[in-house]
């Protein structure tokens, strides 16, 4: 298909498009009616290169700190790279922002006095006038409490109305996640890096974390993502890309059942993010374990 420039009309999550460039094509353009379907695209293209964490040192820093804490374990344990940029830090070509980074803007987690609203509402809008000035799409993220709640947080609302404003700028990839106060003071996460297709393992690891707190209580939701990039076509199929693509997927969704089930866990969620490819027909990843694998998981249920 060398010498071809392709136009892939209503191209949802761009599938057909990543296809058509493996098939050969010199270029090929996907429209869609939908911004959030070419914004899920453009995320499924996209790994992050690196992560900017804002926050403001000059309010009460309980609920930043306590937030800060939980994400920098996870970048850490991940061995993904971050930045902290405190107050009115001016954003430089030096933090090399790209399409592929994310940023967290912290302040909004804390409530607004009278006294700061104005400054922590500028601190926004200038990450959003660099972006906008640098051409940049980069994901933005507000965490905040209450803040959709105007008549409780209602001077954190200047930020949100900042936010609706910038939202007009179709460049811009604006997100808001918002904790309330009760769910933000119970967050507590514990990271274990192990073979999730190893039965064992994934027993004597949770063990392990049961003996050093003893007042963890147990789980009562699951969730498994488990999304492998590994795309072969017919050729390339062997038990050693299976083992990529199946093992922490399919066994990994399986044994963490058994596991429930054999530990008691009072589980009433078992969300399942993994394959999902396979349940929307991408035709580079094998259905039919996952097809398998939520029959025998329908038949265990109790």
């Amino acid at each position: 298909m060398s010498g071809i420039n392709a136009l892939g009309l209503g191209c949802r999550y761009g599938w057909f498009c990543r296809e058509s460039f493996k098939l050969g094509v010199d270029g090929i353009l996907g429209i869609d009616l939908s911004n959030k379907m070419i914004t899920k695209a453009k995320e499924l293209d996209n790994d992050f290169d690196n992560i900017l964490l804002v926050l403001n040192t000059k309010l009460d820093t309980l609920n930043q700190n306590k937030v800060l804490n939980i994400l920098t374990t996870y970048f850490k344990s991940f061995n993904l790279n971050y930045y902290i940029i405190n107050d009115n830090q001016e954003l430089n070509q030096d933090l090399q922002i790209t399409d592929k980074s994310v940023i967290y803007f912290l302040p909004t987690l804390e409530k607004l006095e009278l006294n700061n609203f104005k400054e922590i509402t500028l601190q926004y809008c200038n990450v959003n006038k660099y972006l906008l000035n640098n051409n940049l799409s980069t994901k933005f993220i507000i965490l905040s409490t209450d803040t959709k709640k105007e008549c409780i947080n209602y001077l954190n609302s200047s930020v949100l109305g900042a936010m609706r404003y910038f939202l007009e700028f179709r460049q811009l990839n604006l997100y808001l996640t918002d904790f309330d106060k009760a769910s933000l003071n119970n967050i507590n996460i514990n990271i274990i890096n192990m073979d999730i297709s190893d039965m064992n393992l994934i027993e004597s690891s949770i063990n392990q974390l049961y003996e050093q707190n003893k007042d963890l209580p147990k789980p009562d939701s699951i969730i498994h993502f488990a999304f492998i990039k590994a795309s072969y076509s017919y050729n390339e199929i062997s038990m050693e890309n299976l083992e990529k693509s199946l093992s922490a997927k399919a066994m990994g969704s399986i044994y963490l059942h058994l596991l429930s089930i054999k530990l008691n866990w009072p589980v009433r969620h078992f969300i399942n993010g993994s394959s999902t490819c396979s349940l929307l027909a991408y035709r580079s990843t094998p259905s039919s374990s996952v097809n398998l694998k939520q029959k025998m998981q329908g038949d265990w249920k109790e």
